[in-house]
């Protein structure tokens, strides 16, 4: 039985840091210090991990949002010899009040569109899998893109109109057609019809000036997670197609939990995880709970922060991914706010450290 089932408040250990490698200041981004250490030590993540994903992890009120505040203000004030441009999808409208001078947008001026005659088949399974369509849906869907003109990118009010007027095949065409219509009509009520009204992504890049997309702005709470599912599947698109010119991207996915939540992940945002840093782009996914993300979350993230957690299905599962000393899972669920466990492979073994 572990000393915390027992009520007894474990002392925090004193810790050697004993790294895997030297980096120099312009190759470590530091987030903050170990905690206990002889001598005092930074803690820092070295540039060139951000490209292979990080987990913030920890129960609400721990301090994940302040930790990725600190690690963008880090990154966009300091000189690193890797450059990368800071993209962060807000989901509570909270990083503009953290974060240093960054560039804030309202996505409803950043429109995009969920469909693209670029591989149609790709974009029917994608809208498929945000909008939950069963397999006599996607058929309905391909059959009105083939009926819609020469457009690449294409509206989904158009799309409506077609669906609208199309003749039935059968009863079960009807039925699909109908219900197909009800999910894409939702879309298109009131200001949402402009979210999905635009066409390529035209990001500036060149500059390291946080960019902020506010998605406090979107009310509806699933039209929020279809914007920002559309949303980076064009960032990956055009990373794939060398759109960024070799600039990075360090991509923050906030509420993670809605877009690669273990019962309701997109999949082609999954696989992407796993293609993507070949292209330049990082990302930082924060969430309450590693047990509610898929898995493939934890094995595609090469630096993990992990703030206090206290439930030991979460525990349990960190314990399978990650090299967790008893004396590091004692500790976990009574860490303060702004405390956390740093798993890198920069340090030979977890380090408790304080984000300041």
């Amino acid at each position: 039985m572990l000393p915390w089932s027992l009520g007894v408040i474990p002392r925090y250990p004193k810790q050697e840091v004993v790294k895997t490698r030297e980096q120099t200041s312009r190759d470590c981004v530091v987030v903050g210090e170990v905690a206990n250490s002889t001598p005092p030590t930074d803690a820092c993540i070295p540039v060139d991990d951000l490209n292979k994903h990080t987990l913030v992890t920890g129960a609400t009120g721990t301090g994940k949002t302040f930790t990725v505040a600190t690690i963008v203000n880090r990154l966009t004030e300091g000189e690193y010899s890797v450059f990368f441009k800071p993209l962060i999808l807000d989901w509570h409208g909270e990083y503009s009040s953290l974060l240093h001078d960054p560039e804030v947008k309202d996505p409803f001026h950043l429109p995009i569109t969920l469909l693209s005659r670029d591989e149609e088949y790709y974009s029917v399974e994608f809208a498929s899998q945000v909008l939950g369509l069963t397999p006599a849906q996607e058929y309905v869907l391909l059959k009105s893109l083939e009926s819609l003109g020469g457009e690449e990118n294409l509206n989904i009010a158009d799309l409506v109109e077609i669906l609208e007027g199309m003749a039935d095949e059968s009863a079960w065409f009807r039925e699909s057609r109908l219900s197909l219509m009800r999910k894409l009509r939702r879309l298109t009520i009131g200001g949402y019809k402009e979210l999905f009204s635009g066409g390529d992504l035209d990001l500036e890049v060149s500059s390291n000036k946080p960019l902020v997309i506010d998605l406090s702005k979107i009310g509806d709470l699933a039209i929020r997670r279809v914007y920002v599912a559309a949303f980076l599947k064009k960032i990956f698109d055009k990373a794939l197609r060398g759109g960024f010119n070799s600039r990075r991207l360090l991509i923050v996915v906030e509420e993670a939990r809605n877009l690669l939540g273990r019962d309701n992940y997109v999949e082609i945002l999954v696989k992407m995880l796993d293609e993507i840093r070949k292209f330049g782009v990082g990302i930082v996914i924060v969430s309450q709970s590693p047990s509610a993300l898929v898995e493939d979350v934890m094995a595609n993230t090469s630096t993990k922060i992990v703030h206090s957690i206290k439930s030991a299905v979460d525990l349990e599962v960190l314990d399978k991914v990650v090299n967790m000393t008893s004396e590091i899972r004692e500790i976990l669920p009574y860490m303060d706010k702004g405390e956390a466990v740093l798993f890198s492979s920069f340090y030979k073994k977890p380090l408790l450290i304080r984000i300041v």
